[in-house]
């Protein structure tokens, strides 16, 4: 038995040349069942070098592939992506132009030239009668005759940067998107005094909410602000906005709610 064995594995050492495939035999009769599959061999010492750099330079080169096929589709989702947001930004400069193109004029405004009530008083000074057109009531007052508190307010709670903005403001937009955002519906408005009054003016109080508009709001906003000083168009915005039950202007407003005047109220 013993003279048997040995030529046998001889002969087994004597084909390690033949190839990768004779190895699993080669491993079974030597260790039985014990033997490795060709992927325990490939790196293991019964594999000849020059195989085992082989197999390590298919598999680096196939594993490289495999990052360049990646890559290659990362990229081609980056491209789409920054085309689909460029292209809406390439037509707003456009959009712009033919909006801005067609603004009103902004020149002749003043608050004694708005449409207000007619007062009838008696010959003692004392009102008689206040006949508003179609149940709407506005009445013209100086700004110097306003309460400086409601002033106050309405700067306060509808535009904080009125005597520093240039008509719009930034911050201001910011703040109101994210505040609409975290509240899931319109939790704050961000248009200024100057935005408003045109809104009323040129606009119109319940436009549709598009981009043509916004842009017309604030490119006149701009423009009032360029013609008129920050006390002229508060008087107008204070003879103009709308505060409900048909009382447009502060003055209307003082009356129809508390019986009393703009000038009076605390």
């Amino acid at each position: 038995m013993a003279r048997c064995s040995i030529p046998t594995v001889r002969r087994i050492h004597s084909t390690t040349d033949l190839g990768l495939d004779i190895i699993p035999y080669i491993s079974t009769i030597i260790f039985g069942d014990a033997a490795l599959d060709k992927a325990q061999l490939a790196g293991s010492r019964l594999m000849p070098r020059r195989r085992r750099s082989r197999y390590l330079f298919h598999r680096r080169l196939r594993l490289l592939r495999q990052s360049q096929r990646r890559t290659k589709g990362r990229r081609a989702l980056i491209l789409i992506a920054v085309v689909l947001f460029a292209l809406p930004l390439m037509a707003i400069p456009a959009l712009a132009a033919e909006t801005v193109g067609n603004l009103p004029a902004v020149d002749g405004l003043s608050a004694s030239g708005l449409h207000q009530d007619m007062l009838i008083f008696d010959r003692h000074g004392t009102l008689i009668d206040d006949i508003g057109d179609h149940g709407d009531h506005r009445i013209v007052v100086p700004l110097n005759t306003i309460t400086p508190f409601l002033k106050q307010a309405t700067i306060a709670i509808e535009d904080r940067t009125f005597y520093e903005n240039n008509g719009i403001d930034i911050s201001g937009i910011a703040r109101a998107a994210v505040a609409d955002y975290s509240h899931h519906h319109i939790a704050q408005g961000g248009s200024t005094i100057s935005q408003q009054l045109v809104k009323q003016v040129f606009i119109g109080p319940n436009p549709p909410p598009t981009i043509q508009r916004k842009i017309r709001e604030a490119a006149l906003a701009v423009d009032l602000n360029g013609r008129y000083t920050k006390d002229q168009i508060l008087e107008l915005y204070l003879n103009t906005i709308y505060y409900g039950a048909q009382s447009y202007g502060a003055e209307a407003a003082a009356r129809g709610f508390f019986h009393t005047t703009s000038h009076n109220l605390t």
